[in-house]
């Protein structure tokens, strides 16, 4: 995808590691890239980590329109860490209209965050704009771009394919069995579900291309697959 603001860099387990992992990670704009204060690190909120079981979407409630996406990027780290005092920005990842993937939270993968009352064992992603309820700075509900979708599709299908994750499945979460990619409304046990707004109807879409993308990773190199098959003609594709 396009980068306007900032070098798309990105993320090992380890630096000059390379890790194998189908589905493939997309592209991430590191926290340096983005122009985080506190860079890579988190001084005033230390990592503390769970493995992840399930993926809970978001929306960041912001304008939908912007000239500099990494500073909007920005601006959602001041809120978070300094006017409400968690230290850091709550989302482990963000993703703009553009199609753009930041790296949110400091600590890498399974690091806990903050973005729907609960965070343990969740992976938050937060899709930059207003697409519900609650918007904020005068913004208007609108619709994510396909750009965007597509780009939260590849970083759901990746994180579900590392950990091992059914896209379809549900496990307990926040006091209760929630879907493995479940919207932010659907988690209460911290009090009322924030919506996420028109990104839920979504949720079925990116469910289903986690799963063909982790398929595709079993496929052998050589493999044929049919895709289609027509009746009238006995032809396969």
């Amino acid at each position: 995808p396009a980068v306007e603001n900032g070098s798309a860099r990105l993320q090992s387990d380890a630096p000059g590691v390379p890790v194998t992992v189908c589905p493939a990670q997309p592209p991430i704009i590191s926290r340096t890239d983005w122009g985080c204060p506190t860079g890579p690190e988190s001084p005033h909120w230390p990592p503390q980590y769970q493995p992840v079981t399930h993926i809970v979407v978001n929306h960041t409630a912001s304008p939908n329109s912007a000239a500099d996406w990494a500073r909007v990027v920005r601006s959602i780290w001041h809120f978070h860490a300094k006017i409400l005092g968690w230290g850091d920005i709550g989302y482990n990842y963000l993703v703009d209209p553009l199609g753009n993937v930041y790296e949110g939270r400091a600590g890498g993968h399974d690091v806990i965050a903050a973005f729907d009352g609960f965070n343990r064992g969740a992976m938050g992603v937060g899709y930059i704009g207003c697409y519900g309820d609650g918007c904020g700075y005068g913004a208007t509900a609108g619709d994510p771009t396909p750009e965007m979708l597509a780009a939260g599709n590849r970083l759901i299908a990746w994180k579900v394919g590392r950990q091992g994750l059914d896209p379809h499945g549900e496990a307990e979460y926040c006091e209760t069995l929630l879907p493995t990619i479940v919207g932010r409304s659907q988690v209460k046990c911290r009090g009322y579900g924030a919506e996420a707004g028109r990104l839920e109807t979504f949720l079925p879409e990116m469910r289903q291309t986690a799963q063909s993308a982790i398929e595709a990773c079993e496929l052998p190199p050589d493999a044929v697959r049919i895709d289609r098959v027509f009746p009238a003609t006995g032809l396969n594709a």
